[in-house]
């Protein structure tokens, strides 16, 4: 990892880990919308570089210069360049178990 230390920043229930490399196994997204938020129609997207998915279902951000992540509620959040695992909040609770966080 960058400086022995990952990165790990979080915008609301999106969390981005810098990793020093895309997975072998990955297909570019052809949009800029990182996720959908299933309580208000509003979406985390990218202004800049490339999304893609991994064979798991997983997403990753390449950036090469800054980039600004965007949410109607959320404040603005930049990524310096770099290779990013994008990964969504869950919450577990006995009744229903394992959800994602709904924003």
């Amino acid at each position: 990892m960058h400086n022995d230390k990952p990165l790990m920043l979080r915008q609301g229930d999106v969390q981005f880990i810098r990793i020093d490399s895309l997975p072998q196994q990955t297909e570019p997204k052809k949009d800029n919308v990182l996720f959908h938020g299933e309580a208000t129609g509003h979406a985390h997207t990218v202004d800049a570089g490339e999304i893609f998915t991994g064979i798991d279902g997983v997403l990753y951000l390449h950036t090469a210069g800054l980039t600004t992540v965007s949410h109607q509620e959320h404040k603005p959040l930049t990524l310096t360049p770099g290779i990013y695992l994008v990964s969504q909040k869950r919450l577990y609770n006995d009744t229903n178990g394992w959800s994602y966080a709904r924003d």
